[in-house]
C-alpha cells in the first residue's frame, strides 16, 4: 500500500497541470549541483532506535538536469533527473554510500520582484540504485546487510531563491528529502525492521527561460 502513494501524488500533481490553462507560460531549463548531508534512520527488529549509532555521511554529490513549467503567476511545475549520492557512516568504523538516479516531480511555487524571486519546491521523489561503495573496519550490520530494495521513494521539500538576468538564472536552494522505503531487508528474521534514507541537499543552479512571458 505504501509503494501507491508516490504512483497518486504524482497523478495528483499532473492532475491539477494539466487543468490549467498555459498561457504566456515560462519554459525553463537548467542544470543544478551541490552536495548531499545523508543518514540511515534504523530501527532494529526487537524495537530498539538505532539511529544514535550513524552520523551524517558529509561529502556526498549530487547533480542533474532541470525541467520547469510555469503557467500560473506564482505557480509551476519542475521535474528533474538528477545523480544524488545517500548513506551512512560512524566516524572510524564505517560507512556506506549508495548512488541513485533520482527523479523529482515538484510543485514550484515563487514570489518577489521580475528579477529576484524566493521560492518554495515540493512533492514526490521516486529513486533508483545503480551502485554502492562499502567501507568498514569490521563486520557491521549497517555495512554488510544486503540491499532489498533498489528502488526507493519519498517527499521532497525545499526552498531558495534566484536572480534573472539576461545571462540566465542562478539558483541557490536547500532541500530535505524524507525517506518512505526501506533499504535494506526487513523480515522477521532480519537484523533490521525499518531502514530509511534521510538527505539534506544544499545546490546551485544555472538555468535558462526559454519562453518569458509577455
Amino acid at each position: 500500500m505504501k509503494k501507491l502513494i508516490p504512483i497518486l501524488l504524482i497523478l495528483l500533481f499532473c492532475g491539477k497541470i494539466s487543468a490549467q490553462t498555459f498561457k504566456d507560460a515560462e519554459l525553463i531549463i537548467g542544470a543544478r549541483g551541490g552536495v548531499t548531508l545523508s543518514t540511515g534512520i534504523f530501527q532494529k527488529t526487537s524495537g530498539v532506535a538505532e539511529d544514535q549509532n550513524t552520523k551524517y555521511h558529509l561529502w556526498g554529490l549530487t547533480g542533474g538536469a532541470v525541467f520547469r513549467y510555469s503557467g500560473e503567476k506564482y505557480v509551476g511545475l519542475q521535474i528533474e533527473a538528477n545523480f544524488c549520492q545517500r548513506g551512512w557512516a560512524k566516524h572510524g568504523e564505517f560507512s556506506r554510500t549508495l548512488n541513485y538516479v533520482q527523479i523529482p516531480l515538484l510543485t514550484h511555487v515563487f514570489f518577489g520582484k521580475k528579477w529576484f524571486r524566493f521560492f518554495v519546491n515540493a512533492g514526490p521523489e521516486i529513486a533508483f540504485l545503480i551502485n554502492e561503495k562499502n567501507d568498514s573496519g569490521f563486520d557491521s550490520p549497517f555495512v554488510t546487510e544486503k540491499i532489498k530494495n533498489r528502488f526507493d521513494y519519498g517527499f521532497t521539500l525545499g526552498g531558495g531563491f534566484e536572480f534573472h538576468t539576461k545571462a540566465g538564472i542562478y539558483q541557490v536552494e536547500g532541500r530535505y528529502e524524507f525517506g518512505l522505503g526501506d533499504v535494506l531487508a526487513n523480515n522477521p528474521t532480519d537484523t533490521f525492521r525499518s531502514s530509511k534514507n534521510r538527505n539534506v541537499l544544499i545546490t546551485l543552479g544555472v538555468l535558462f527561460n526559454l519562453k518569458k512571458k509577455k
